[in-house]
């Protein structure tokens, strides 16, 4: 066996799957793409090396990127914990690890101990990463004002990424951005950072990821007289650009809350948050929360956060499809001589942009007490076969089941790279999608065939039937 298998180096694959994404965005492959191929393994040498050898890799994915220097080469990362802050791609590449769960970049040992981000993508930059985790991010808090507002803190702790980015079967958690800062005396806080696991205004898709546990900042405390800064959002995915996140899992991630002052900081909404194009298909999303808002020392409490697992902005145009929205849960009300109100939409907030959905399932999500629209709150369209548990606060153009249990299953791995809500046999949303469905997709979140009984199921999860026979003669 080779040095290099030895080393666990990942399979080289994927040229495909980026000319689809490539194609989904309108996008062109650089010509002569994997030029040269660039080897890294935490037991390797920096120094003179040029990467180039499999047998003699670099120790630290930063040295590597600095040998890259034409567009479209590829980085082979061993199994192995490569703790590496602040890195940043300045030319197309590949970088492929060797699985989510051994391949590991952390910008330090734990996120407390973190002053950096994982990794920036720039501008004009294509990147494609496979297989590989990304944890121990954070960015930096906001600065104290002086004399004016406190500073914003700093966005995307996981992945920044200004330009290009296809990220396949990778893992990002436990990311947290930073704190706003403080306000002077009669001046508002500071905002937290947005985009905890990923912070997007270019080109995003994710596919077979995992996006959990990560954290926005709260909004920095108010100067004397001030309002508290608001907490940061898009905990999970924070979407100016486009983007595509299919037959993934964004789970236990947490907007900000809002800062403290003489009237509380609102705090952040969505942890998927969308002012671009964005499309969430195969995916559930659940167990997420916004946070809570600030407390209004001498007046308004600060409003909890809105659309714990999605939020749509002005302009922006979301498409949610074949996927589960379940289980997440907006923020209370900050305290005050007035509390503020608590967040609305547990599962959605469309009230402003435009949200269309099909083959869907949205339910069990919760608001804090007093808040509106426990599954959805606002206007959205539905392109039909739809089941919304909660029939409160919303309204739609288009066919939806209301008002039924879909039955749904703990979060857990079902089978395929990412976890799942499983629905039992006698679930409403068994065999109730379109009956002439042909597909895309051709599979549910896991991989697994759709369609495996008379229709297509709805949420990411298709129901697989088994077929049992039985015989005159024969054995039990």
């Amino acid at each position: 066996m080779s040095e290099a298998r030895n080393r666990g180096w990942p399979h080289a694959t994927g040229r495909c799957r980026l000319a689809l994404a490539c194609a989904w965005f309108g996008l062109g492959l650089t010509a002569g793409f994997s030029q040269v191929n660039l080897y890294v393994d935490p037991a390797g040498l920096d120094g003179t090396n040029d990467c180039r050898d499999a047998e003699s890799p670099c120790a630290t994915v930063g040295y590597a990127l600095s040998q890259s220097s034409v567009n479209g080469d590829t980085l082979y990362l061993a199994a192995g914990v490569y703790t590496e802050a602040g890195l940043a791609i300045q030319s197309n590449i590949t970088i492929r690890g060797a699985g989510a769960g051994l391949t590991i970049l952390q910008a330090a040992a734990t996120r407390a101990a973190a002053t950096s981000r994982v990794l920036w993508v720039k501008s004009g930059v294509t990147a494609v990463v496979e297989d590989v985790t990304f944890r121990h991010g954070q960015t930096a808090s906001g600065l104290p004002g002086v004399a004016a507002q406190g500073g914003a803190a700093e966005n995307g702790a996981g992945l920044y990424v200004n330009g290009s980015a296809f990220l396949y079967r990778c893992l990002i958690y436990d990311n947290v951005t930073g704190v706003g800062g403080p306000g002077a005396a009669g001046f508002d806080g500071g905002r937290g950072g947005h985009g905890a696991g990923l912070y997007c205004d270019g080109l995003l898709a994710l596919v077979d990821c995992v996006v959990s546990n990560n954290a926005c900042g709260p909004g920095g405390a108010a100067g004397e007289g001030g309002r508290g800064g608001t907490g940061g959002e898009g905990a999970a995915v924070h979407v100016s650009g486009q983007a595509l996140l299919d037959r993934s899992t964004f789970c236990g991630n947490q907007t900000g809350s809002g800062g403290t002052g003489a009237n509380g900081g609102s705090a952040g909404s969505g942890v998927l948050w969308c002012s671009g194009q964005l499309t969430v298909r195969s995916s559930t999303i659940s167990d997420n929360e916004t946070g809570s808002g600030g407390a209004g020392e001498l007046g308004l409490g600060g409003s909890g956060g809105l659309g714990a697992g999605l939020r749509t902005m002005l302009g922006a145009v979301a498409i949610v499809e074949y996927s589960t929205v379940a289980d997440n849960r907006t923020g209370a009300g900050g305290t005050g001589l007035t509390n503020g109100a608590a967040g609305y939409g547990g599962g959605l907030y469309a009230a402003t942009g435009t949200l269309s959905m099909t083959h869907s399932i949205v339910a069990d999500n919760e608001v804090a007490a007093g808040g509106q629209g426990a599954d959805i709150w606002g206007p959205w369209v539905s392109t039909g076969f739809m089941l919304v548990r909660d029939t409160n606060d919303w309204s739609v153009v288009g066919d939806v089941v209301t008002g039924q249990d879909p039955l749904l299953g703990a979060l857990t791995q079902a089978g395929g790279l990412t976890p799942v809500r499983p629905i039992p046999f006698a679930s409403p949303a068994v065999n109730a999608g379109d009956p002439g469905f042909i597909g895309p997709p051709l599979v549910d979140q896991r991989g697994v065939a759709r369609v495996q009984g008379e229709r297509i199921d709805l949420g990411a999860y298709e129901l697989a039937t088994t077929t049992l026979h039985v015989a005159v003669g024969g054995v039990d």
